[in-house]
């Protein structure tokens, strides 16, 4: 038995309830977060490396939307440390998907 497949939702649809989210909270608007919205993922949320603040990004995001966080710290054999987040939810019903990362000691 497969897993059923998430509804598509329009990339319109998308975009309004990121509008209404941004309304609603504008310090998210004020964040670095690249947004970007697929018919198939609904909206996706995502602070590139080295983007200052991702773990505050991360607890404020998880707050607003009532969701839980996830992610580790990674340790490259370099020795330099990375901090990932992650969070996966609903806004107003469309699918969210946030990702960050970040050098420990920057995060």
């Amino acid at each position: 038995m497969t897993a059923p497949s998430k509804p598509n939702v329009s990339v319109t649809v998308a975009a309004a309830a990121l509008h209404v989210l941004l309304a609603q909270h504008p310090v998210l608007a004020a964040l670095p977060i690249e947004w970007s919205f697929r018919q198939r993922d609904g909206i996706t949320a995502y602070m590139p490396h080295a983007t200052p603040d991702v773990a505050k990004a991360a607890d404020l995001i998880a707050e607003l939307l009532g969701a839980e966080i996830s992610g580790d710290e990674h340790t490259s054999k370099d020795g330099s440390r990375t901090l990932f987040r992650y969070i996966t939810a609903e806004v107003h019903g469309v699918p969210f998907f946030f990702s960050g990362h970040a050098a420990v000691g920057g995060a």
